[in-house]
């Protein structure tokens, strides 16, 4: 098992959309095997993402 982070980079002023994790999961393919995402909106300078 892999925990992939990703660091989320928008334009000055941008927001994270509300319920991210359900847009990744929506494009998630089978073969991708992931187990868990979580979104940190706070998670240092830019909001950041992880899966498992």
């Amino acid at each position: 098992m892999y925990l992939i982070h990703v660091h989320l980079n928008g334009p000055p002023g941008a927001v994270l959309l509300a319920g991210i994790e359900t847009l990744v999961w929506s494009v998630a393919r089978t073969a991708d095997r992931f187990e868990h995402i979580v979104v940190h909106p706070k998670g240092g300078p830019t909001p950041s993402s992880g899966c498992t």
